[in-house]
């Protein structure tokens, strides 16, 4: 009840604002070659959607040993575009993605979200965030939100809590983001992906899409040794997504 209030009161103050609320965020990712790069965060208040972007080319290097690694594997990937997400106040989304030089829409409905909110609360950029905490695709996640700016929104997929999310992490702390900039007042332009020049698929045809590219690939690490079998394994997935739903 007490965030229902807070949220209340704060949809109303925030209406006195133009259409759009743009936050910034620094993604860390602490994994072989430790990364940031920037992402952004717009919601238009008044249709009620998110739109997150993930902004590829800012990437830097954090360890300048692995500088020229960084480098090869950024090469080898050859983005095109910039990971785009649209949620809507439900928490249903389609992901806008690149890959292998193929661009896809992503309809991504399972990935729904159990927080457990606690009492504990910090200020962050200003604003007093509450912490929660959840287990989403098989790691455990710690978000700070706030409802003094009541959207159930936050970077990536991540949403469904009274608030703004301004910091998320997982337990490991391996894949960080956190509000760097926040500007209430925004009058930014989003600028949508061209739809028609991407392939449709589910979540699963496209997770079964990339499981099955890198395992072709592990099997060529095989080469003619017969003896080598690579299935399909959720374990050889490192990303932010280990394990899925349906699995």
């Amino acid at each position: 009840m007490r965030y229902l209030l807070l949220v209340i009161v704060n949809i109303i103050s925030l209406n006195l604002y133009p259409q759009h609320v743009d936050i910034v965020y620094s993604n860390y990712y602490d994994s072989s070659i430790p990364i940031k790069r920037d992402s952004r965060l717009i919601i238009n208040k008044v249709e009620h959607k998110a739109y997150y972007q993930e902004i590829f080319s800012s990437t830097r290097n954090i360890d300048s040993d692995k500088a020229d690694q960084l480098e090869a594997t950024v090469g080898r990937a050859k983005r095109e575009m910039d990971m785009f997400i649209v949620t809507d106040n439900s928490c249903k989304r389609i992901i806008y993605d690149d890959f292998v030089l193929k661009k896809y829409t992503i309809q991504d409905d399972f990935a729904m979200f159990d927080w457990q909110i606690s009492q504990e609360s910090k200020m962050i950029e200003n604003f007093k965030a509450y912490k929660a905490s959840t287990t989403f695709r098989g790691r455990k996640w710690i978000a700070w939100f706030t409802p003094d700016i009541p959207f159930p929104f936050g970077p990536w997929k991540f949403c469904g809590l009274p608030g703004l999310i301004l910091e998320v992490y997982d337990e490991s702390k391996i894949f960080n983001f956190n509000a760097i900039s926040i500007n209430l007042n925004s009058n930014q332009n989003i600028k949508m992906p061209d739809s028609n020049r991407f392939k449709h698929l589910r979540i699963k045809d496209f997770v079964e899409l990339k499981d099955d590219f890198y395992n072709n690939i592990m099997q060529g690490v095989g080469g003619d040794d017969r003896n080598v079998t690579v299935k399909r394994e959720m374990n050889l997935r490192s990303g932010i997504e280990s394990k899925f739903e349906w699995e």
